[in-house]
């Protein structure tokens, strides 16, 4: 829906945005789509690593 308005359809870039949705299923927040890159997927075994 917001991808379909004109102020977002019509950039040359599509501005970059940052959201997240809490689930009342279960719990879980889930991010949406941003546009800025992609967070390292291993970060957490390598934090719960270092903390031993």
């Amino acid at each position: 829906m917001l991808r379909a308005s004109p102020i977002v359809r019509d950039r040359e870039r599509p501005p970059l945005v940052h959201g997240w949705i809490f689930s009342l299923a279960d719990g879980r927040l889930v991010e949406l789509d941003s546009g800025y890159a992609a967070q390292p997927v291993d970060a957490e075994p390598a934090h719960a690593a270092a903390l031993g």
